[in-house]
């Protein structure tokens, strides 16, 4: 179903992406992933997250603001004193960027967000010496805010389609939800 939902979003965000002014960028962010559990500590695996993102340009030259969906699914390993489970969420969020020139060719657009995250653990549990069942836990659910910040630049391939390069961060606002930092690649129209 989160599927489905992340391709019907991405189908409106291109059909938005053709008026002047807004941008449109899909993207994936690979990076370590660290999950606050109320149980116990958990591994913290890399993972790849896909997004897509509506930018609209302000009349200030060099500043957007936007918004976006990304869908999170991830599988953490158990180990004997961390808890093993199935992620999956989504975040829908908001925010402004601005472009810093560097030199001719190269802008630094740097930016944040604010987040709404609604994941779902499931399949929770750790394992004996022998990789057997020692303790089940719980499905869980959380939703919470958040703040990512982030610093991109993009390679123009035409006059209006780039590729994009950066890195993130994203924190969760409290003590329950999951951090994530690294990098990020887009592809999209300006």
């Amino acid at each position: 179903m989160k599927n489905i939902l992340f391709i019907v979003v991405i189908s409106l965000f291109s059909a938005s992406a053709m008026a002047e002014g807004i941008g449109f960028n899909l993207y994936a962010k690979a990076g370590k992933l660290t999950i606050s559990d109320p149980d116990g500590d958990t591994d913290s695996p890399t993972s790849i997250v896909p997004g897509a993102r509506l930018s609209y340009g302000l009349s200030t030259r060099g500043s957007r603001v936007f918004l976006g969906f990304e869908a999170l699914s991830e599988d953490v390993d158990p180990d004997t004193d961390k808890i093993g489970q199935e992620i999956s969420g989504s975040n829908f969020y908001g925010g402004y960027e601005k472009r810093f020139p560097i030199s001719r060719d190269f802008k630094l657009w740097l930016g944040g967000s604010l987040n709404y995250v609604n994941q779902d653990y499931e399949n929770r549990f750790t394992v004996d010496d022998d990789g057997f069942l020692a303790d089940s836990y719980n499905d869980r659910s959380s939703s919470y805010a958040g703040v990512s910040l982030f610093a991109d630049t993009y390679l123009h391939v035409s006059e209006r389609w780039v590729i994009g390069l950066g890195l993130f961060s994203d924190f969760a606002l409290g003590e329950d939800g999951t951090n994530h930092y690294g990098l990020r690649l887009s592809f999209g129209r300006e």
